[in-house]
């Protein structure tokens, strides 16, 4: 008896791990985590990025086929309105009718409206381009907040936009740069549809590389969703913004 209680007491004693050894343990999943946790929050942060941004030109281009319907294509479509009018009539009936993504309330301030997705999505829809040159037809523009009024509010991580274009046409402006080129038809496109991509990246201050993340530089980098939209909405390794 005595000799089984003495084998039992020493395979206890060597199941047990030193101090030293799970100090090293404690380490090296230290290390691990420190090196991984940052992968996969970037990894998780651009994933919501494609996602949100995908579902928005989605749904956006599903409100305008809708709207169409009843108001034939956006050429014809008052731009004259006020914000809140043309939001209430060409836009948020056939949002709320569709797919339930809009809470259902909506705020009007100064020159845009706001409207707020069930997925905490902003969009901020104006009626126009500002001081748009009289050569260019008037067109609606929505910029697209991922995570609303979270920071950084920049283009390019987690700002970006989209348009209602009336017509054909080789270049539409915004008076401060040309936002799309060859568009084949009335509808939505996103910023830098048409470009090179060359251009996309580098294109005066709107182009991708020219990003920063200080939402008083609203058009800085504006072309950032070409870049994600031609690559299948997923943010391609050159993407000049780490997350």
């Amino acid at each position: 008896m005595e000799f089984k209680k003495e084998n039992i007491l020493k395979r206890k004693k060597k199941a047990g791990f030193t101090m030293a050894e799970v100090l090293i343990t404690l380490g090296v999943i230290g290390v691990v985590a420190a090196i991984t946790i940052p992968g996969l929050m970037s990894a998780y942060q651009k994933h919501v990025v494609e996602t949100r941004l995908k579902q928005s030109y989605s749904l956006l281009s599903q409100v305008v086929k809708l709207a169409t319907v009843d108001y034939d294509d956006p050429s014809g479509w008052d731009t004259n309105l006020n914000t809140e009018d043309f939001a209430n009539t060409y836009i948020v009936p056939y949002l709320k009718s569709d797919m339930k993504r809009a809470t259902g309330s909506y705020e009007n301030s100064g020159d845009h409206f706001l409207l707020t997705l069930l997925n905490g999505t902003e969009w901020k829809i104006y009626r126009h381009a500002a001081y748009a040159p009289t050569s260019t037809p008037r067109f609606i523009f929505v910029t697209v907040d991922i995570n609303g009024p979270n920071k950084p509010n920049a283009q390019g991580r987690d700002r970006f936009n989209f348009y209602i274009l009336p017509e054909a046409r080789y270049s539409y402006n915004a008076a401060n740069g040309d936002v799309a080129h060859n568009v084949p038809s009335a509808g939505v496109y996103y910023d830098g549809y048409g470009f090179s991509d060359n251009d996309i990246k580098n294109y005066q201050w709107r182009g991708c590389r020219n990003a920063v993340d200080n939402d008083n530089y609203p058009t800085m980098g504006s072309f950032c969703v070409a870049m994600i939209a031609k690559n299948s909405w997923k943010i391609p390794k050159d993407y000049p913004i780490k997350f």
